[in-house]
């Protein structure tokens, strides 16, 4: 097999094991933790594009990965299936850490399912682009794309910053996971520029909503008509 950021025969992964890309990727269904979930990757090629996006595939890769998939709808559909029983069984494992519970058995099953698809990280070999990992124990597959993606998430899970791995308190049910690197280990929301931002502003709202009836309140009670009966909970 070439080294793994130079595209071949079959389309394979420019990036490395980066700790945070496994995360970006769980989080391609947003709004996770709400009554409508929105999937972001509903095909093979939106997973191409993805990849595209992420750095995981270079463009000559993308564009090679793209006319692989789209001349074999059997292997797209496979390709898509796996990425996407990777990514659920991902979350599952990083949302049991985030509650404190085991490792869901079927979770680790899945991953290690799909660990066992990918290249072996053999050596470490020079490319164009910096450094690369080769596999030469076997010919390169159409799967390889995901493999940054589940290295990333194996050595997440498996490292010490696993513990710090957190997912977004948003209210309406934001749900995506990101790594907490704040120094006091606090951090709430996925961003304090979209959720953060959110929060704030909700606790303001509430904030001034709260004065504006104290300030007001013993006006109320003194108007109020007698016999009035309290409103039921």
């Amino acid at each position: 097999m070439p080294v793994l950021p130079t595209p071949s025969a079959e389309p394979s992964a420019r990036r490395g094991a980066d700790a945070k890309l496994c995360l970006d990727f769980v989080n391609t269904v947003a709004w996770r933790n709400s009554g409508k979930p929105e999937e972001r990757l509903p095909s093979a090629e939106a997973l191409v594009e993805w990849c595209a996006k992420a750095g995981v595939l270079d463009a000559a890769g993308a564009a090679a990965a793209a006319r692989n998939l789209s001349g074999s709808p059997d292997k797209a559909s496979a390709v898509h299936l796996t990425a996407l029983t990777f990514r659920e069984a991902a979350y599952g494992l990083f949302r049991a850490r985030v509650d404190g519970r085991p490792a869901p058995p079927a979770d680790v099953q899945a991953l290690n399912a799909v660990i066992a698809l990918m290249p072996q990280r053999l050596a470490l070999v020079p490319d164009r682009d910096g450094l690369g990992w080769r596999d030469a124990t076997r010919p390169a597959t159409a799967l390889d794309i995901l493999a940054p993606l589940v290295w990333s998430a194996a050595d997440l899970l498996s490292g010490p910053r696993a513990e710090r791995v957190k997912q977004c308190e948003d209210p309406k049910g934001c749900g995506w996971l990101f790594v907490d690197d704040s120094r006091t280990g606090t951090r709430r929301w996925c961003s304090m520029g979209d959720c953060g931002n959110r929060a704030k502003a909700r606790r303001h709202y509430h904030r001034a909503r709260d004065e504006e009836v104290a300030g007001g309140g013993r006006a109320a009670r003194t108007e109020k008509p007698a016999g009035t009966k309290r409103a039921a909970r």
